[in-house]
């Protein structure tokens, strides 16, 4: 809304250098803002990829194998005391 009001004044004195800086720093201010705000909102929906979502897909993936690894181990073993005391 000051930003029409010193556009209005910058039609009217368009030679003044105070108002056309007030309004370079108002557009940057309304920017910096309006970016402020999108990174806000990125971060409340986790749109945002951040350090958190790398470490948890690493972490996961770790698992993951891990799990594997255990239940080969786990499949393994049962098979060899089927096998060795005869249960098939």
């Amino acid at each position: 809304m000051s930003l029409k009001f010193l556009q209005k004044a910058n039609e009217v004195s368009p030679d003044d250098t105070d108002i056309q800086k007030e309004i370079s720093s108002l557009t940057s201010l309304i920017k910096k803002q309006r970016v402020s705000e999108k990174e806000l909102a990125q971060r409340m929906f986790n749109m945002k990829d951040n350090g958190n979502q790398k470490k948890r897909k690493k972490f996961d993936s770790k698992f993951q194998a891990l799990t594997m690894f255990g239940a080969s181990v786990i499949v393994g073993l049962v098979g060899f005391v089927m096998y060795k005391y005869k249960y098939v």
